[in-house]
C-alpha cells in the first residue's frame, strides 16, 4: 500500500463530527465516462467553488457508479473538487465490480492524492456482473488496516418494514462500527420513526459512531421516478405519493410544500439526534441556498422535538408502511432513547 500523503486539504467533515457539531453534505453525482469531462464536470466544480469558506456546507461527497457502470472514477474527480472547494471530500467507493486488490488500488490512488475520507458501501450489482460485490464489512476492514487515520464512513438502512430485515441491517451497523466505521449514512426515507430507530439500534449494540440522514426534495415527479426505479431499501408509501402528487395541482406544482417537507426533515433529524445531513439529488447552489433558508426559519419555528412532531407532514401515518415493523411503542413523543441522548 502506498504510503498516504499528508492531507493537503481542510477537513471540516471530520472536525465538525467531532465536535458534535451538526453537518451538511452535499453528494455530487459523478457523471457518465462517455459524457465530456469538461463539459459534465463543470457544475460540479462550479458548486465546489462556492462551498469554499461556507458556513452552511461543510463537505461534498462523490458518488461511485450510481448512474451505470461506467461513471467516472471518483477518486480521479474528488482532487478537483478538493481544489476548487478547499475542503476534504467524501469520496463514495462501491464494492460493485471489486475485489480485494482493486480496492487497495483505489484507497492507494486516494491516498497518493491526500485525499482521507471515505464511503465505503457494498453497493447495486453491476449490470454485468464479473462476480459477487466486495461486501462493505470487508471493505471498511481493509481500508482501516490500509491506513489508521482514514474517516470512514458506512452506510445503514433503516427503513426496510420486514421485522427481519431490521434485524440483519442493526446487525451489520454493529459489524461495520467494529470494523471500523467512523459514522454512518442512513439511507433516504421519510418513515421519521424508523430514522430515530437507528439511535435504539445504538444503544442495543453500544455503538458510539455519529449518523447522517440522507435526504431528497421530494416532488411529483421525483415520486414518481422512486415509484419506477424502486431503489433497495428506500420505501416511499403510496399514502405519500398520492400526498406529494396533489401538491403538484397548485400554482407553484409544489414547489414550496416540497421544500418546506424537506427543510422540516432536516430539523426534524437534528430534533432526533443525527450528527447532520447529506443532501442528495440536489446540486444547484441557488436551489441549496433556498433549502437553507427554510431550514434556518423553521428552527426557530419549531425550536422541540414535540413542535415537530406537530408540524411533520401527515405526522406518522403518511410515510410509515401501513404494517411496518418498529422497536419501541408507535408513538413518537413517548419512545425512549431515540434522541441520540447516550
Amino acid at each position: 500500500m502506498t504510503e498516504a500523503a499528508p492531507p493537503r486539504y481542510e477537513n471540516e467533515l471530520r472536525r465538525r463530527l467531532s465536535r458534535g457539531a451538526f453537518t451538511a453534505v452535499v453528494e455530487c453525482v459523478t457523471p457518465p465516462a462517455s459524457a465530456s469531462r469538461a463539459r459534465s464536470l463543470a457544475p460540479l466544480l462550479e458548486l465546489a467553488s462556492r462551498v469554499k469558506g461556507s458556513d452552511s456546507i461543510h463537505a461534498l461527497s462523490v458518488t461511485d457508479r450510481v448512474q451505470c457502470d461506467v461513471d467516472r472514477d471518483p477518486v480521479a474527480i474528488a482532487p478537483g473538487l478538493a481544489d476548487a472547494s478547499g475542503r476534504m471530500p467524501l469520496v463514495h467507493l462501491a464494492g460493485k465490480g471489486r475485489d480485494r486488490r482493486s480496492l487497495e488500488s483505489a484507497l492507494a490512488r486516494l491516498a497518493a492524492s491526500g485525499l482521507d475520507s471515505a464511503l465505503l458501501t457494498t453497493g447495486d450489482p453491476p449490470l454485468r456482473p464479473s462476480g459477487p460485490p466486495l461486501d462493505a464489512v470487508e471493505m471498511i476492514r481493509i481500508a482501516r488496516d490500509s491506513d489508521p487515520g482514514l474517516l470512514i464512513a458506512g452506510v445503514v438502512s433503516p427503513f426496510h418494514d420486514a421485522e427481519d430485515s431490521l434485524q440483519r441491517e442493526s446487525a451489520r451497523m454493529a459489524e461495520k462500527e467494529h470494523a471500523g466505521a467512523d459514522f454512518f449514512v442512513a439511507q433516504l426515507g421519510w418513515d421519521m420513526v424508523k430514522a430515530g430507530e437507528v439511535f435504539v439500534w445504538r444503544r442495543h449494540h453500544r455503538l458510539r459512531a455519529p449518523v447522517l440522514l440522507a435526504v431528497m426534495l421530494l416532488t411529483a415527479a421525483r415520486a414518481r421516478w422512486l415509484a419506477s426505479v424502486r431503489l433497495p431499501g428506500v420505501t416511499l408509501t403510496r399514502e405519500l405519493h398520492d400526498a406529494v402528487a396533489a401538491e403538484e395541482h397548485s400554482g407553484d406544482r409544489g414547489r414550496a410544500a416540497a421544500y418546506r417537507r424537506l427543510a422540516l426533515q432536516i430539523v426534524g433529524a437534528q430534533h432526533l439526534g443525527y450528527a447532520g445531513f447529506m443532501l442528495v439529488g440536489m446540486q444547484d447552489e441557488r436551489k441549496i441556498a433556498r433549502l437553507l433558508t427554510e431550514v434556518d426559519r423553521l428552527k426557530s419555528e419549531v425550536p422541540t422535538e414535540a413542535d415537530w412532531w406537530l408540524a411533520w407532514p401527515g405526522g406518522m401515518s403518511v410515510a410509515a408502511p401501513k404494517r411496518g415493523v418498529y422497536a419501541f411503542d408507535d408513538d413518537p413523543r413517548r419512545r425512549e432513547g431515540a434522541h441520540g441522548q447516550e
